[in-house]
C-alpha cells in the first residue's frame, strides 16, 4: 500500500460506494445490513472500527437478485459489479461492488493480472436453510467448492495451485456453488440462514 494512503482513506472510498448503492436500495425496495466488523464499527465506534479497511453487507439471496438485475444499469460508470460473471479470474460466488479508479490489491489474489482490483465493498448473501441431513449436505458442498476454486487461486504453494488447475474449471464450480445455495433458499423458507 502506497505510505501515503491511510486507512481511513479507504474507508471513505468505501463509504462513497455505499452511497452509490444506498439510492439504488431505496429505489428497488433491496433490503440490506452492516455486517461483520462493519456491523461492530457502527455499534462500537459510530463508524468503522478504526483499523478496519473493508465494509461489508449482507441481504437476503432475493434482495440479491434483485440487485445483480439492476445494478449494472444504475451504477455510476467507474464502480464495477464483481463477480464471476462479470470478472471470470474472480474466485467467488458472491459479489463485491469496485471503485475502478482505484487499486487495493487482496493478499491472495495478487497473481490475479486481468482482475479488477479496485478498492471495494463485499456483498453477502443470506440463504435460508432448514436443519434436514440433505441442507447440511449441500451447505458442506457450497464449503468444500469454494475452498477448492480460492486454492486454486490462493493456495501457497505453487504445486497446490497447478494441481488444481488441471481439474477444477473455475466458473463451472461457481456456478455450481450459486445453484446448490439458491436451490437452499427456495427450498427452505425457515429461521436459519447460511452465509
Amino acid at each position: 500500500m502506497d505510505e501515503n494512503i491511510t486507512v481511513r482513506d479507504i474507508q471513505l472510498v468505501e463509504l462513497g460506494i455505499l452511497e452509490e448503492l444506498i439510492p439504488i436500495f431505496e429505489k428497488y425496495d433491496i433490503d440490506y445490513a452492516l455486517y461483520y466488523g462493519s456491523l461492530i464499527g457502527a455499534v462500537r465506534h459510530k463508524g468503522f472500527i478504526p483499523w478496519d479497511d473493508d465494509l461489508d453487507i449482507v441481504m437476503t439471496r432475493e434482495d440479491y437478485n434483485k440487485l445483480m438485475s439492476v445494478a449494472q444499469k444504475e451504477l455510476p460508470e467507474y464502480l464495477f459489479l464483481q463477480d464471476y460473471t462479470t470478472d471470470p479470474e474472480y474466485p467467488s460466488y458472491t459479489a463485491k461492488i469496485r471503485d475502478s479508479r482505484t487499486t487495493m490489491i487482496e493478499n491472495g489474489y495478487r497473481r490475479l493480472k486481468n482482475m479488477n482490483h479496485g478498492m471495494w465493498i463485499d456483498i453477502f448473501i443470506l440463504d435460508y436453510c432448514d436443519e434436514s441431513v440433505i441442507s447440511r449436505l449441500k451447505c458442506l458442498c457450497i464449503r468444500a467448492l469454494q475452498r477448492i476454486v480460492l486454492d486454486k487461486v490462493c493456495a501457497e504453494k505453487e504445486w497446490k495451485r497447478k494441481i488444481l488447475s488441471l481439474f477444477v474449471n473455475q466458473k463451472r464450480f461457481l456456478s455450481c456453488i450459486n445453484k446448490l445455495a439458491t436451490e437452499l433458499d427456495k427450498k427452505n423458507k425457515h429461521k436459519y440462514y447460511i452465509l
